[in-house]
């Protein structure tokens, strides 16, 4: 069960201040409105009745995942109309809320539910209910039918969850197996009993996970068979003995305890009693300490054994497989004749290839020439225009030099002419 419903009474109605700190949508203002008659406000102000479905689907969401009601997936018309009945006010339209949230695919009948997995696929089930418009959650009076619905969303959430840590949990093979009670124990403290029959319900018809047979549940699709109810009992004598070796050892202290202080008090009857309890509590300890490793090592075998029988099975299926290709490739004479087929039949290809690489051999050659004469002949013309060229800017460069050396050579004739002048 949850804490918080340690403190939760699912039979009392909420006061007024609790709906209030429930939802921003409920407030002091806005009560009046949302404990009208909700099929009126509709036809006079649709925005308004828009806004108090929300507020209403809000808040009855909110109580059933938080430990309001008995169940955290399951919610009943009549316990949820009085659960939200305030003293003063008209009753709420509920059964408009409700049918909205049907039509939404977030609530569904819990028989529906039930009856759609024992015939076939959930999904395919609610979708042809949807489509069914005549359902009304409400009576004449407008007032909610004495009917289970589930919240669908919340029971897929939980069911992931759980899968989700049951697979985290299930390494070897007496462990995918499984007393009912121990699985619905482990998780007490999330879902009661009733919610989580729910999910295992959910994930075994549904999601395929796991096979249920009266309280044996084994994950998985294979089938529940003698060996797996043999090794829950085993697992259940363990489980009984851890306990018992629990509360012996607690034993064990308080009567030590006992004979320390009846020795220090100088009691030596009172000593003496506690000490042969004690004694005995250790010939209990002892023997069952003993039974408790033979099932613990039992349950170790038992898991080596299927451990091996899972490699023989994978083995003698490969062994199957290879022979049935073996077969099909056929015997080594076969094969022997095959290959040698495939080496005449490559050697004929090689002859084919050489014939008609000589054929082509003497043209390819000349081609291959004149391409090559073409390229040098480029090239050798383009080498003559560069010589050509820097001969050119050669002769250029050495007139200039001869103009220079001249005019050098004449300027100190021509200084002398002028100083005689």
């Amino acid at each position: 069960m949850l804490t918080s419903r340690s403190v939760l009474n699912p039979t009392m109605s909420l006061s007024k201040n609790e709906i209030i700190n429930l939802d921003v949508g409920f407030t002091d203002q806005r009560l009046d409105s949302l404990y009208s008659d909700l099929g009126l406000l509709k036809e006079q102000n649709e925005i308004g009745y828009e806004f108090n479905i929300k507020a209403w689907k809000r808040l009855i969401k909110h109580l059933m995942d938080n430990g309001y009601f008995d169940q955290k997936l399951v919610i009943n018309g009549k316990k949820l109309e009085r659960k939200l009945s305030i003293p003063g006010f008209l009753k709420p339209r509920l059964d408009l809320v409700i049918n909205e949230l049907y039509k939404d695919r977030e609530l569904v009948r819990l028989d529906d539910f039930k009856n759609s997995l024992s015939g076939g696929s959930l999904f395919l089930y609610i979708f042809q209910w949807i489509n069914n418009r005549s359902f009304n959650s409400g009576d004449s009076n407008h007032r909610l039918k004495d009917i289970d619905y589930l919240d669908l969303e919340q029971l897929k959430k939980y069911s992931e969850n759980v899968a989700s840590l049951l697979e985290k949990q299930n390494e070897r093979y007496t462990d995918r197996v499984i007393h009912k009670n121990t699985l619905v124990q482990r998780f007490s403290h999330k879902l009661c009993k009733e919610d989580f029959e729910l999910i295992l319900l959910f994930l075994s018809k549904e999601k395929r996970l796991l096979q249920i047979e009266g309280e044996v549940i084994k994950f998985g699709d294979a089938p529940i068979d003698e060996s797996d109810i043999a090794i829950v009992s085993l697992k259940e004598s363990a489980d009984q003995m851890e306990t018992e070796l629990n509360y012996l050892n607690e034993r064990l202290e308080v009567t030590s305890t006992n004979v320390k202080a009846y020795l220090k008090n100088g009691n030596k009857i009172m000593a003496k009693s506690f000490l042969k309890i004690k004694k005995l509590v250790e010939l209990n300890i002892e023997r069952t300490s003993s039974n408790f490793y033979k099932i613990s090592e039992l349950l170790n075998s038992i898991n080596h054994a299927k451990n091996n029988l899972a490699v023989v099975k994978t083995l003698a299926s490969s062994r199957s497989i290879l022979k049935q290709l073996n077969g099909e490739v056929g015997d080594l004479e076969h094969v022997h004749e095959l290959m040698e087929a495939i080496s005449n039949e490559t050697a004929k290809v090689d002859q084919v290839s050489e014939l008609l690489g000589e054929a082509s051999t003497d043209v390819d050659i000349e081609d291959e020439y004149e391409k090559l004469l073409k390229e040098q002949t480029e090239k050798d013309n383009l080498e003559d225009e560069r010589l050509t060229e820097r001969l050119r800017n050669l002769k250029t460069t050495e007139t200039q030099d001869k103009r220079k050396t001249k005019e050098l050579n004449d300027q100190p004739e021509r200084y002398n002419q002028k100083i005689l002048n």
